[in-house]
């Protein structure tokens, strides 16, 4: 290579480096923003709320409503019974499907995606409050299944794939010579994983959000039902207490705000390498 080439080199390494920490650090700012949310939002006991509360938090067990048809819903890869779930459909990224949309970790690419959520209660021993979850952001733990092409799906994830257009079925391949299967399952990296996040019947949950009249309740008086107001105050559904939301918010935050500083760094010796090679002296 001429020198030419090595500069053109440096340079391109060196922009790219800043432009990946400017999208990691802009990645960073939801993360951030939900911590403080977490941190300044007080929680409050559900016989507290008033007609003068505006956003607020309860932390609680979530619960199916009573006697209603969609009390709860299934999951679709574990075939859990849930209230809420979001799930998704990722491959390895490569050249053939780098036009799908990215994972978080920039690693996978999203073949299909979806979420659903039944209307809740949370209990939180002094009363009742019902949860509105349209619009809702959820915040939950996440299960992966990693699939090779030559294992048996389970049950639940091939009926999904029967029933999704957006993923077609892989093959089955080497399925009758087991050796060759094991060595290729530890020699391969996973070709595809299936995500699913839940939030189950009797589950710890902490919810943010804005109390309305709750105009559905036959029983009692002062009920109060959780909504997503619109208005830059998102309804947060998380499955763990106030203290480990705010956590999880912590550490997403910290992985961004890291691999940004990271990637800087890197694009900085980059432009070094850059001046160095141009005679550039820094006085």
């Amino acid at each position: 290579m001429t020198d030419s080439t090595f500069q053109i080199l440096f340079l391109v390494s060196g922009v790219g480096c800043f432009v990946a920490a400017g999208y990691l650090w802009y990645q960073a700012r939801a993360a951030v923003h939900s911590v403080v949310d977490v941190t300044v939002t007080d929680t409050v006991a559900i016989d507290e709320i008033t007609s003068d509360s505006e956003v607020i938090a309860v932390e609680g067990t979530a619960v199916p409503v009573p006697n209603t048809e969609t009390a709860t819903l299934t999951a679709p890869f574990s075939g859990t019974d849930c209230l809420a779930y979001k799930y998704s459909v990722q491959e390895k990224k490569e050249p053939s499907n780098s036009s799908l949309p990215s994972s978080e970790d920039g690693a996978w690419v999203i073949r299909d995606e979806g979420r659903d959520a039944a209307t809740f209660m949370v209990n939180d021993s002094t009363g009742y409050l019902r949860v509105e979850p349209d619009g809702g952001e959820f915040q939950l733990e996440s299960d992966a299944y990693e699939h090779f092409p030559w294992r048996t799906l389970p049950n639940s994830i091939s009926e999904y794939i029967d029933s999704s257009p957006a993923v077609e079925r892989q093959d089955a391949v080497l399925t009758s010579v087991p050796i060759v299967g094991h060595l290729a399952t530890w020699l391969k990296w996973t070709d595809r994983r299936f995500v699913e996040e839940r939030l189950e019947p009797n589950q710890e949950v902490y919810v943010r959000g804005t109390p309305k009249p709750d105009e559905k309740a036959d029983f009692g008086e002062d009920r109060w039902v959780l909504i997503d107001s619109g208005e830059g105050q998102s309804l947060v559904i998380s499955d763990t207490e106030k203290q480990g939301t705010k956590w999880r918010a912590s550490k997403t935050a910290l992985y961004y705000v890291g691999y940004g500083g990271l990637m800087l760094l890197v694009g900085v010796f980059f432009i070094g390498l850059f001046l160095a090679s141009t005679g550039f002296e820094v006085i």
